[in-house]
C-alpha cells in the first residue's frame, strides 16, 4: 500500500482537509460546520446553516466527500493561516466538478487572499468555448493573471488538480496530464480569509457546485514528490 501525504512530503506539507477523517469535522446531521485539517489544526467553517455544504459518506466513488451546491454553501477561515505576499505554495485539490458548461461564470473551490482578484489565489472552474475549464488566478497586487487547461474537459470527475503559485512560474496540472504554465508576477496576497467553495470577498459568491474530497496545501514540490502525489490522488478517487 503507498503511503498517504504526510509518509510522502513530510514537513513540505503545510495543510491537509481530508473528507475521510469525519473526525476531523463538526456535523450538525450531515451539514458540515467545520473542517479542520490534519496538520496544524487550521479550521474552516460557516455558523449559517442554510450555506452549510453536506459531508457525503459514498457519493465520491464510494468514499466520503463534502458536497457543494453550488448556490450558496462554503466554509471559511479568517484570517488565512496561508503564506501571503509572494510566497510560494502548491494547492492540490481532490474534486468531482458538477455545473453544467452552460453555466457561466466562474465557481471557486478555493480561495485565500483579499477582497478581489488581485489580492488572492483561486482555484476554479469557468467555462470556455462551450466547455468546462479548470483554471486558477495569481494576483500580483494590481490585477491577476489566469492559467487555465485548455485540454481537459473539466466536467464530472474525480479530478486531481494541481495548483502552483509561483512568481513567474505559476502552473496548473489536472490529473498528472500536461503542466499548463504561467509566466505572471505572484505578488500582493493578502491574509483577509480562506475559502473552500466561494470567493475571498467580504461578501462570498462564485460558489463551487461538486465535491471535495481533499484540499492539501504543501511548500513548493520536487518532481518525485509530485508524482506521488499525484498517484495517491489518482489511486484514491480511482483515476485512469
Amino acid at each position: 500500500m503507498r503511503g498517504g501525504p504526510h509518509a510522502m512530503l513530510g514537513p513540505a506539507l503545510l495543510g491537509f482537509w481530508d473528507a475521510e477523517r469525519v473526525d476531523r469535522m463538526a456535523l450538525a446531521g450531515n451539514n458540515v460546520t467545520s473542517w479542520t485539517d490534519l496538520i496544524n489544526g487550521y479550521t474552516v467553517s460557516q455558523a449559517t446553516s442554510g450555506f452549510k455544504p453536506l459531508w457525503e459518506s459514498t457519493s465520491f466513488g464510494g468514499r466520503p466527500g463534502v458536497r457543494f451546491d453550488g448556490t450558496d454553501d462554503y466554509l471559511e477561515m479568517a484570517p488565512s493561516p496561508l503564506p501571503s505576499g509572494s510566497a510560494p505554495y502548491e494547492v492540490w485539490a481532490l474534486v468531482t466538478q458538477t455545473a453544467l458548461a452552460a453555466d457561466a461564470g466562474s465557481k471557486m473551490a478555493f480561495s485565500s487572499g483579499g477582497t478581489s482578484g488581485a489580492l488572492s489565489r483561486r482555484v476554479l472552474r469557468a467555462p470556455s468555448a462551450g466547455v468546462n475549464r479548470a483554471s486558477i488566478t495569481v494576483p500580483d497586487g494590481t490585477s491577476f493573471a489566469t492559467v487555465r487547461d485548455d485540454v481537459t474537459d473539466f466536467s464530472g470527475g474525480p479530478f486531481i488538480c494541481r495548483s502552483v503559485f509561483a512568481d513567474g512560474a505559476s502552473a496548473l496540472q489536472v490529473n498528472g496530464g500536461t503542466s499548463v504554465t504561467g509566466t505572471g508576477t505572484l505578488a500582493g496576497t493578502t491574509s483577509n480569509r480562506l475559502r473552500f467553495g466561494a470567493s475571498s470577498p467580504t461578501t462570498a459568491s462564485n460558489f463551487w457546485q461538486g465535491l471535495i474530497s481533499a484540499i492539501l496545501v504543501t511548500d513548493p514540490l520536487s518532481a518525485a514528490q509530485a508524482a506521488q502525489l499525484t498517484r495517491w490522488g489518482k489511486d484514491r478517487g480511482a483515476i485512469a
